[in-house]
């Protein structure tokens, strides 16, 4: 357990420093025109109208109702284990929001529909910023999760389905790439420290 805890431990320094590394570039602009042309190749790709709506769908609805569904089930199917995986997806989605709208608003990114001509906007426009994707946060954090928790199988499924609303929100013109990538670290290690908690104080295990 000890060296699992240390793993986890040197894992999110590692993450910390490559997102600061990330926000560092995105700051200063020294990486946004391999930003724009990857977003370019993304959002133009359009192969036909059923894969623009399955990444409509994705982009609308692969967070909340995903997401509130998995609690839900964990909470009233699963047991004392997995309802203690569903109070601390809870509890990490917060603190998720509170950073993800902090950060959005230290690094005042505009959208790539605010700046960029030609943008296919398969959605509607959104009110705030863009650097980290808030969508990615809730979806990267509840993925990894449940990778450090829960089985490999039901985990391979919700990595899946993060990896693929990720993709949708530079599709559907409303992210930049290195937005997807600042969500999937910060989200991450804001799921391994919710883990460490609750492995060093095992407070929920009293409660549940």
């Amino acid at each position: 357990m000890m060296k699992d805890q240390s793993r986890l431990v040197v894992t999110s320094i590692i993450l910390t420093a490559l997102f600061l590394v990330i926000e560092f570039t995105v700051l200063n602009g020294l990486t946004q025109k391999i930003d724009v042309d990857s977003f370019t190749v993304i959002n133009n790709w359009g192969p036909s109208a059923p894969i623009d709506a399955f990444m409509i769908l994705l982009s609308l609805y692969g967070r909340e109702v995903v997401w509130t569904t998995a609690i839900m089930i964990l909470l009233i199917k699963g047991s004392k284990y997995q309802r203690t995986t569903a109070i601390l997806m809870i509890i990490l989605f917060v603190i998720l929001i509170v950073i993800g709208v902090t950060t959005k608003i230290l690094n005042n990114r505009e959208r790539p529909y605010d700046t960029l001509p030609g943008v296919d906007l398969l959605v509607p426009k959104e009110n705030d910023l863009s650097f980290p994707s808030g969508h990615v946060l809730i979806v990267s954090g509840g993925a990894t999760l449940l990778w450090l928790r829960e089985r490999r199988r039901w985990a391979t499924l919700a990595l899946l389905e993060a990896i693929l609303v990720s993709i949708s929100r530079v599709y559907v013109g409303v992210h930049y790439p290195s937005d997807v990538i600042g969500g999937w670290i910060l989200g991450a290690i804001f799921a391994i420290v919710v883990e460490l908690v609750s492995q060093k104080t095992g407070i929920f295990n009293k409660f549940i």
